[in-house]
């Protein structure tokens, strides 16, 4: 199974861009930091820092602007993102993707699809990036004003939701950025993932 590789030039430019900016960011010097230090374990890099990277990596590195900054939320090593993005950005060259963002829109119930799962990881997940209590949370709740979530701790919990329901992996987080509530995502995801099995 061979992937179209973007060209070493692209690599080594974007390799070199992110090396400088986590230099920036971290204040270890970039010939010290290897790609495969974990950005967390290594380098001491919190969400919050995480986030300043990947800002200042798009501004330097423009093939990353159709890129979502929470799919590289998962990566864990320097050397994983420069893959990613590389993959991702030469992937793009290639092939222009067939489907269109279009806004939420939910046209019938998404019934077929059993979002019993996806509420409980979203509630077991809030409430561990919240500190309230799962039972406590309700899916009419507005994530600012009634919970306190910043858009920083939207993007944690997007990222803990995703990997704790493997189904959310096709989806943007950034359509899930004007959501409000929290059964508002779960009627968006699971409506997703109902077009998702009905196309496929």
């Amino acid at each position: 199974m061979q992937q179209v590789a973007p060209s070493a030039t692209s690599n080594n430019a974007l390799t070199a861009i992110l090396l400088e900016v986590v230099s920036e960011k971290t204040g270890y010097p970039a010939e010290m930091l290897e790609l495969n230090m974990d950005m967390e374990a290594d380098l001491g890099i919190d969400s919050i820092k995480r986030v300043e990277i990947f800002g200042a990596l798009t501004a330097q590195y423009p093939e990353m602007s159709g890129i979502d900054p929470n799919e590289l939320t998962e990566l864990r090593t320097l050397g994983e993102i420069v893959t990613f993005v590389s993959g991702k950005s030469g992937a793009s060259q290639v092939a222009a993707p067939a489907t269109t963002p279009t806004p939420a829109q939910n046209n019938g119930s998404s019934a077929s699809v059993d979002t019993s799962n996806l509420k409980a990881a979203l509630l077991e997940v809030v409430s561990e990036k919240t500190g309230y209590p799962a039972e406590m949370l309700e899916l009419g709740m507005d994530m600012e004003a009634d919970l306190g979530i910043d858009s920083i701790k939207r993007v944690e919990i997007f990222g803990a939701l995703t990997t704790q329901y493997p189904d959310m992996t096709g989806i943007d987080p950034n359509e899930l950025t004007e959501l409000r509530t929290l059964g508002e995502i779960v009627d968006f995801v699971g409506s997703r993932i109902k077009k998702k099995s009905t196309v496929v």
